[in-house]
C-alpha cells in the first residue's frame, strides 16, 4: 500500500515540473514581441503567451494605411490595441485561424516603430 501512495505522489511531481516548465518557457518568450499571422489577413504585434492557451498582450494591430502621395506605396501603421475603446487587455487566439507566428526582428520597421511609441 504505501509504494502505491509514494508511486501517485511521484507520478503528481513529475507531472507539476512538467506543467510548471512548460509555463516557465511560454512567459519567458513572451518576453520578446511576436508577430501573429492570421487566416483572416490580420496581423497582430505583441507580447506572445503559448500556454496553456495562445494569448497575445501588449499587442498591436498592423494596418495598411492609404498610399503615399510620393512614394504611391501603402503605408504599414502599427496601431495600439490598449488605445482603443473596445479593446481588450488581452486578445486569446485560436489556434486554427493563426497561419504563423514567430519573433518579430527588433531591428525591423514595427520593431522600431513600437519602441518609438514606448519612448513618448
Amino acid at each position: 500500500m504505501p509504494k502505491k501512495i509514494i508511486y501517485t505522489v511521484l507520478i503528481v511531481l513529475v507531472l507539476a515540473a512538467i506543467i510548471a516548465g512548460a509555463w516557465l518557457a511560454s512567459s519567458l518568450k513572451a518576453r520578446k514581441y511576436s508577430v501573429v499571422y492570421l487566416s483572416s489577413k490580420e496581423i497582430y504585434v505583441g507580447h506572445l503567451h503559448t500556454f496553456p492557451k495562445l494569448v497575445l498582450t501588449e499587442g498591436y494591430v498592423l494596418q495598411s494605411a492609404p498610399a503615399d502621395a510620393q512614394s504611391g506605396q501603402p503605408s504599414l501603421q502599427l496601431s495600439p490595441l490598449s488605445g482603443k475603446a473596445w479593446a481588450p487587455a488581452k486578445i486569446y487566439l485560436n489556434r486554427d485561424q493563426i497561419l504563423f507566428y514567430g519573433p518579430l526582428k527588433e531591428d525591423s520597421e514595427a520593431g522600431r516603430a513600437i519602441k518609438a511609441q514606448a519612448s513618448k
